[in-house]
Parts: C-alpha cells; sequence; structure tokens
C-alpha cells in the first residue's frame, strides 16, 4: 500500500505566503493613502481658516481706523465715514440692533446693500474672500473713572467686528465664515 503524506509536500507554499505578505502590504499601502489624503485636506481648513481669521481680523482693524478717521461732528450724528474723509457715511449700529452674540452671524447685517457694515478694502478681499466690518457703539458704561473729559468730550465704546468669509469663485458655496469682535474707545 503507497501511502501519501500531504504535510510533507511543500510544493506551493511559498506561493501562498507570499500572497498573503502582497495581501498584507496592499492594505497598508491602501491605509497610508488614505491618512495622506485625509492629513491634506486638513491642512488645506486649516490653511484656509488662518487666512480667513487674519482678513477677518484685517477688517476689523480697518473698521477701528474708519471710526478714528471720522471726524467728531459725524461720529455725533451716529455715522462713520468707511473710507477716511471721501467715504460715504454709514450709520452706526448700536448693541440695541445686535442685543445677541447669534445676530452677529445674521446674513442681513453683512450684505453690500446693508447699512450699517462696510466692505474692507480689495487687499483684504478677493481670491474668494469676502471681509467686511461692523462697528456697533455700546451705551456709556459707568465706572469709578471720570470718562468725561475735560473739554466736554466724552469717551465713547465700539465693538466692532470684522467678518471674511470664504466662497470659491467656481462655486456658490461658503466653505468658511469668521468673525473677530475687537473692542475700541475714543473720545470726541
Amino acid at each position: 500500500m503507497k501511502r501519501i503524506e500531504i504535510l510533507t509536500n511543500e510544493h506551493g507554499t511559498i506561493l501562498v505566503i507570499s500572497l498573503i505578505i502582497l495581501a498584507l502590504a496592499s492594505m497598508i499601502g491602501v491605509a497610508a493613502l488614505t491618512t495622506a489624503s485625509l492629513e491634506i485636506q486638513v491642512s488645506g481648513n486649516d490653511m484656509r481658516y488662518a487666512e480667513s481669521f487674519y482678513k477677518a481680523d484685517a477688517a476689523a482693524m480697518t473698521g477701528a481706523s474708519a471710526i478714528e478717521g471720522s471726524v467728531p461732528t459725524v461720529l455725533l450724528n451716529r455715522k462713520f465715514k468707511a473710507q477716511g474723509e471721501t467715504g460715504e457715511e454709514i450709520t452706526l449700529a448700536t448693541e440695541a440692533q445686535l442685543p445677541d452674540s447669534d445676530d452677529i452671524e445674521n446674513d442681513s447685517n453683512w450684505v453690500t446693500g446693508a447699512d450699517i457694515s462696510a466692505e474692507a478694502p480689495s487687499v483684504i478681499s478677493g481670491d474668494g474672500y469676502n471681509a467686511r466690518f461692523l462697528p456697533v457703539e455700546m451705551p456709556a458704561r459707568g465706572s469709578s473713572l471720570d470718562l468725561a473729559g475735560t473739554s466736554g468730550t466724552k469717551m465713547h465704546e465700539f465693538t466692532i467686528y470684522g467678518r471674511s468669509v470664504f466662497e470659491p469663485g467656481n462655486s456658490n458655496k461658503r466653505l468658511g465664515q469668521t468673525i473677530v469682535e475687537i473692542g475700541y474707545k475714543k473720545r470726541f
């Protein structure tokens, strides 16, 4: 009787082992490719957020500059000039118009035809970014310090919001929005 030993027959074993190693290497490669793709998306989003943040901050600083550059008689009439003495007069918003932080995100405060916000210069807006600023005059808050000046002037407080929205030119999709809030005081 002839005895066949299957376990001693090692023909083709190396083929099975190499196929298993190849399958494992392929799975590791696909996982590495997926991880790299996600990292690229995350870094792109981070870069877009940082750029949007700096544009919103620049818009808020432009708003502070607009308040500083407006003459006191214009400010006393609850208006400011968006771009120095040659800019158009825009109505100053009050805290009553924006009672809570949810209202500041409302698009109606930021549209081009809005009476209370102004567009930041094209140096800030551009490349898919729309940057605007919105100065809000705050009510005078009492303190132990005298806020009235010696020449009859009074200290006025402002909260200036800067907003940057990223919408690429080839789509109507909003990919990011950043709102920055700064405080500003001016005596007039």
